[in-house]
């Protein structure tokens, strides 16, 4: 079975956002507190600091972030990866943790050279925050995780981040909180490339092309009936399963057209055909 992420919402709080859920549980939580040479807190059992941020470990696919909801922004579609725009928050989460898997993912996203991003992205975050970190590069498993609470769901293949792909599903809450109508939209992530191109954070929330484009279901990588956008509804997880090489996901969203679509379903199989390869077998069934 995959890791299965639970805590607190996944760690979203209120937003349907990757983006802002990790906003949320770097800001609202690891900078309030002093680092772990000063604090036994995070040690604290009642606390479950480590599950939180175990959120912003899980939720990330090599050096970014699902592009749901608004998450980043346009200019970040297709450019190459800034690994740092994660390792800040696994720095952190080391800084405060000292858990030595965030320290293999530093090492890993970082090529075992962690100054090297520091001088090009680091910000004033970490100016009292950031410890010398050596060692060699491990890599960091990255497995298929299902966030059953935010209704996202990671299908992965690959043993190396070149190697990699991040197959994402959302499925979930359906929540306005910079949240699009995006309900079953899919993201492939691979080599640090986001291959869905999802317009992400708006341009501007008082523009009107925010909801008649940005946040509109045509504008996602899902199906639009009629050309209506969604209503903002929950989706359902109908079932995962996986044997050696294939996994598969089915998701429902019914509700985000309601008295229009009888049936509103996503299939998804990701199926291994080497070590570097695969494809996916897409299966989009609608009724109404």
């Amino acid at each position: 079975m995959p890791e299965v992420s639970d805590t607190y919402r996944d760690g979203k709080w209120w937003y349907d956002s990757p983006g802002y859920a990790i906003g949320s549980v770097t800001g609202s939580i690891l900078h309030r507190l002093p680092p772990r040479r000063t604090s036994s807190l995070v040690d604290d059992p009642r606390l479950r600091l480590r599950k939180l941020v175990d959120f912003a470990l899980k939720i990330d696919c090599d050096g970014r972030v699902p592009p749901l909801g608004d998450t980043g922004g346009a200019d970040s579609r297709t450019k190459v990866f800034n690994p740092y725009s994660t390792c800040r928050t696994e720095e952190l989460a080391y800084a405060h943790t000292g858990d030595r898997k965030y320290l293999s993912r530093l090492l890993q996203l970082s090529g075992g050279d962690l100054d090297s991003l520091r001088d090009r992205y680091a910000d004033t975050q970490l100016l009292f925050q950031a410890e010398p970190v050596t060692g060699a590069s491990g890599e960091a498993a990255q497995q298929t995780t299902l966030f059953h609470d935010s209704g996202i769901a990671i299908l992965r293949t690959g043993s190396t981040d070149l190697s990699r792909k991040h197959l994402v599903l959302n499925y979930g809450k359906g929540n306005a909180g910079h949240g699009h109508k995006d309900k079953l939209t899919i993201s492939i992530i691979a080599q640090g490339y986001d291959l869905a191109a999802a317009l992400g954070y708006p341009t501007t929330f008082t523009h009107k092309k925010v909801d008649g484009w940005e946040k509109h279901t045509m504008s996602h990588a899902t199906v639009c009936v009629d050309g209506r956008s969604q209503a903002f509804a929950a989706g359902s997880l109908e079932y995962f399963g996986r044997t050696p090489g294939t996994q598969v996901i089915c998701a429902a969203g019914e509700r985000a057209y309601p008295g229009i679509a009888d049936l509103y379903r996503r299939t998804l199989c990701l199926i291994d055909v080497s070590g570097t390869q695969a494809y996916i077998l897409d299966v989009f069934t609608v009724k109404g």
